[in-house]
């Protein structure tokens, strides 16, 4: 709380006049500041030594319908070089929805402002290609907007439909082109939306002189499933099933962060157990995540045999998770207050047993890879970017720590048991795509590391809080006692409620920084409920990663980056 006033007070000193008011919960600091003086607060957060609040994370919006001004514009900052965190918010009214971009200060603010203005409708005064990011241009409203109801259904078919969508790919000035064997015009090609090498949904437009990329864009959205907006429709509870589906292929983790937020909210603290079993189960979805991460990339530079060593490896450890949650893929495990259910017994030797041959699996292939003077050649000093230059994207997780950042939220602010376990955070140092190989490759045995300990120093006790206003009575006790009984029904009609508050919780998700931001208005239903997901941020500067480099540099770039379409597209 000290550090947070600290924070709190060199704001307002430096940016006398701009802030309306600060406040604290929860551990949280956040500002309230005058819309106009956006910019030069942003500066003064960016460029104050004291601050130095280099990482934009999430640009988002609250609604606050019936009061004015309407919206409220949030802004979630970290610092790298302190580890601390603040949230900046500033009011624009209805009528005129418009506040500053932070474009010409972050170049990730693109992103972010463009969904921010296609769910919410807030106009960025400054932006550099304002437009829709997830829906079709001739979609009408916003739909994150309180009044836009949930079941108002717009198909993009009949004579309204366009169907002539062009990417906006910045014009390239004929003096800038390079003459070539076919000339000086450029060819455009057009990878996705459905490719095979884009394991997902995306489309990626590029224009070529011969083999080299002049210039790309990337184009998202095809798997938008409306995310937040079901989440604020049902209990809070409801919501984890919809957190599977972010990260489909490291999901108790997904789980992990949503339920740490609302306890955060509520106040809740787990059981220590529970805790454990928690770390058990985010450790193993990370693992399955990096090998299929590892095993696609080999795939796509036609490298058979590691890919399939990798997915005999993801078989054995989704056996694991299989064992642990009764699913393999949308897991639904953890709870609020806990988890599901306790290890399984003989779980501790079926780790064991499984962990040696995925280990063994891991060094064959890598050996492979990384003695093919084919696959070096491929990944070596392709699409490097600098740790700055990330940074100013918003980038986290392996593609930062692989520029040389030591960022890793297990470490720098450690939650659940983290701080009680010995693991190393891997740094790479060339930015390059052998360097995100190698960081997702040391990661994963990091994780069975991390897991070992966790089954050896595994505590007694219960796995989740026995708190009725939280979790659901065991079913004969509903038959059984009155007080169960009314419990359930409350809980089943209302939802567990916390007090008024906002919160945002973030979690090192396979992938980088996944967070959550909450806000609370005392009733059962999360009145905001904002993902901020790594996938989006991570995606957005693959056109400038891969311009100037040849096509076939595009997919194991894109591979590295491991965009998963629905932790992107939410």
């Amino acid at each position: 709380m000290a550090d947070n006033q600290k924070i709190l007070a060199r704001i307002q000193e430096q940016c006398s006049g701009a802030v309306l008011s600060t406040d604290t919960y929860r551990g949280d600091a956040s500002v309230v500041i005058r819309p106009e003086r956006l910019l030069e607060v942003a500066r003064v957060l960016r460029d104050d030594r004291e601050l130095a609040f280099d990482l934009l994370l999430d640009v988002t919006c609250v609604d606050y319908l019936g009061q004015e001004p309407r919206f409220e514009v949030v802004y979630h900052f970290y610092s790298t070089r302190h580890h601390h965190r603040v949230r900046l918010k500033a009011r624009v009214p209805e009528s005129d929805p418009t506040i500053d971009s932070l474009v010409p200060l972050w170049v990730g603010a693109n992103w972010l402002e463009r969904e921010t203005y296609d769910m919410y409708g807030i106009r960025f005064r400054g932006h550099p290609d304002l437009r829709r990011i997830y829906l079709y241009e001739e979609f009408e409203g916003h739909p994150l907007r309180k009044d836009y109801p949930k079941e108002k259904r717009q198909p993009l078919i009949g004579p309204g439909a366009k169907g002539d969508y062009k990417p906006r790919v910045p014009e390239i000035p004929h003096a800038s082109r390079v003459e070539g064997m076919l000339g000086a015009e450029l060819m455009r090609v057009q990878l996705g939306p459905s490719h095979p090498a884009t394991h997902g949904t995306v489309r990626i437009v590029l224009d070529l002189d011969g083999e080299t990329i002049v210039n790309a864009d990337v184009e998202i959205g095809y798997l938008h499933r409306g995310f937040e907006k079901e989440c604020e429709s049902g209990f809070y509870y409801q919501a984890i099933p919809y957190t599977d589906r972010l990260n489909y292929s490291s999901a108790i983790l997904c789980n992990v962060g949503y339920c740490l937020a609302v306890e955060k909210l509520f106040g809740v603290e787990v059981p220590l157990r529970g805790e454990f079993v928690r770390v058990i189960g985010g450790e193993l979805s990370r693992i399955a995540d990096h090998l299929l991460c590892i095993g696609a990339t080999a795939l796509e530079l036609n490298a058979f045999t590691p890919f399939l060593y990798a997915l005999e490896a993801r078989e054995l450890v989704w056996d694991l998770i299989n064992a642990l949650c009764g699913a393999r893929v949308t897991s639904n495990f953890v709870r609020i207050g806990g988890v599901s259910a306790d290890l399984p017994e003989g779980f501790a030797d079926m780790c064991k047993h499984n962990f040696k041959r995925v280990l063994e699996l891991v060094a064959d292939a890598e050996g492979m890879l990384l003695e093919n003077p084919i696959f070096r050649a491929r990944m070596e000093g392709v699409s490097v970017m600098s740790a700055e230059r990330l940074i100013a994207y918003g980038v986290t997780g392996p593609l930062l720590r692989a520029a040389g950042v030591d960022l890793d939220l297990r470490r720098t602010q450690p939650y659940l048991v983290y701080d009680q376990l010995d693991f190393d955070v891997p740094v790479g140092s060339q930015g390059d795509n052998l360097d995100r190989f190698l960081i997702r490759l040391t990661e994963l045995r990091q994780s069975v590391r991390i897991v070992e300990q966790c089954l050896q120093m595994l505590p007694p006790g219960p796995v989740d809080v026995d708190d009725p206003s939280l979790r659901f009575p065991p079913k004969g006790r509903v038959f059984t006692r009155m007080e169960d009984m009314i419990n359930q029904f409350k809980l089943v009609t209302e939802g567990p409620k916390p007090p008024p508050g906002e919160v945002y919780f973030a979690v090192e998700s396979a992938n980088g920084e996944l967070g959550f931001y909450l806000v609370s208005d005392g009733t059962g239903k999360p009145y905001k409920c904002r993902a901020r997901t790594p996938s989006f941020s991570n995606t957005q500067p693959l056109a400038e990663m891969v311009r100037g480099r040849l096509l076939a540099d595009m997919v194991p770039t894109f591979d590295m980056i491991n965009m998963i379409g629905g932790e992107c597209d939410r």
